[in-house]
């Protein structure tokens, strides 16, 4: 957690794939926990994506849900995909 107490998005979201690719996807979600908490789209798009890799679809659904009741343009694709049994895209900002 030392990585995201740094503000340092982009050590976090590395560490949390790295997290991830070792099976510890709850980990992985709680170093990502700061940033999606803020209600940024770009943190939600990959906690979103990490949950659909990881088996968990249905979590990041409900996860990026709001995103798309409040007009976020990205996130009603990633909604779609990932209940499609897609895999959620990552954010292009």
């Amino acid at each position: 957690m030392a990585l995201t107490k740094d503000g340092d998005w982009f050590c976090a979201r590395a560490w949390a794939r790295l997290l991830a690719d070792r099976g510890a996807l709850d980990e992985a979600l709680d170093v990502l926990a700061p940033y999606v908490g803020t209600g940024w789209w770009t943190a939600a798009a990959e906690a979103a994506r990490l949950l659909d890799a990881g088996g968990r679809g249905d979590e990041a659904v409900a996860l990026v849900r709001p995103f798309a009741a409040n007009g976020e343009r990205h996130a009603s694709g990633a909604a779609v995909r990932s209940a499609a049994g897609g895999t959620c895209s990552r954010p292009t900002r």
